[in-house]
């Protein structure tokens, strides 16, 4: 007969091996190989993760988590704070004005704030004062004008003719002579 002869296949996708090797090796969670005939697995990068062996790809992390290099879960953002997309590598803060819902910063509706970042809830605005969507306080009407409306729609108005106004106080009649 002829001498044996030995011929190396390339490892598939999803593996690995290394020089000389007799097999191939799956990839372990936290890694993927696209390629075939690959010396390595490459690590999930941050913001994916994979926690299946002999993966092609890593996932992204949904919006609102992230991950560390070749991570198996994703952790998620801590509160007041999320991603802006999936696949971030790190979470951002909800800024003054807006809070966190559904895992999205929102502006805060129209006569409620937050004056500070990684709020959950926004404040009411006292009787007497209202802010506009997305504030970071709440102000009252000037000299002149009153505030009316209900809570959500509170607006500030002019003072009829005759009739005068403190700091988001009432109008009221002018003084005789005035």
């Amino acid at each position: 007969g002829s001498p044996a002869q030995s011929f190396c296949l390339p490892c598939g996708v999803g593996t690995f091996s290394g020089p000389n090797a007799s097999k191939c090796h799956s990839c372990p969670v936290g890694y993927s190989q696209v390629g075939k005939g690959q010396a390595s697995c490459l690590p999930c990068i941050p913001g994916e993760y994979q926690n299946a062996t002999e993966s092609v790809s890593c996932e992204n992390c949904p919006i609102g988590y992230v991950s560390e290099t070749n991570a198996t879960i994703c952790q998620e953002c801590l509160s007041g704070s999320t991603t802006d997309k999936p696949g971030a590598a790190s979470c951002v803060d909800c800024q003054p004005g807006r809070y966190l819902v559904d895992r999205m910063c929102e502006d805060c509706a129209r006569d409620t704030y937050t004056a500070s970042s990684k709020q959950t809830t926004c404040e009411t605005c006292t009787s007497g004062y209202l802010a506009l969507k997305g504030q970071t306080t709440c102000e009252n009407c000037p000299a002149g004008w009153q505030i009316a409306g209900e809570l959500g729609s509170r607006e500030c108005l002019r003072c009829d003719p005759g009739k005068i106004s403190v700091f988001g106080g009432n109008c009221t009649d002018c003084g005789r002579g005035s």
